[in-house]
């Protein structure tokens, strides 16, 4: 208990965000509610009071993690994930988390992995002519329909 407190005490520190007993409180029940969503399994982020939070993000091994400031009041945070690409953060609750994660499942379950191909991932609405090649022998490419 007293390393975990040391630890969130550090992380409100780093952030510049308030520090105090109902602060610390507050992250501890977030760690042990699961308060912090997953991004590419290398990314979190804590919410530390009522309108800011700390974002802790993850690289690769072999590099340390990389602490970014939640501005005040800003609900989506633009995050630099290499060379040329950026990386949408949104700040939401769990259930909404849980939500987004079930219906984006769904979602790409029979899409095409565009990363494959170009080398970028590239999401858009459908548009007229859009079909999906199934991958079985002989089939012919099935209409998505329009959004």
């Amino acid at each position: 208990q007293p390393i975990c407190d040391r630890l969130l005490l550090r992380l409100l520190e780093q952030n510049h965000l308030p520090v105090s007993a109902t602060a610390l409180e507050r992250m501890r029940k977030i760690l042990q509610t699961g308060g912090k969503l997953d991004v590419a399994k290398r990314a979190w982020y804590f919410v530390a009071e009522g309108d800011s939070a700390a974002l802790i993000y993850q690289p690769p091994e072999g590099i340390l993690p990389l602490p970014v400031s939640w501005p005040v009041g800003e609900e989506s945070l633009i995050f630099p994930f290499g060379a040329q690409k950026k990386v949408k953060l949104t700040l939401c609750n769990k259930i909404v988390a849980k939500q987004f994660e079930k219906f984006n499942i769904s979602l790409l379950k029979n899409s095409v992995d565009c990363d494959k191909i170009i080398g970028n991932s590239v999401l858009r609405t459908r548009r007229p002519g859009d079909c999906i090649h199934t991958g079985k022998t002989g089939q012919k490419p099935r209409p998505l329909g329009e959004a």
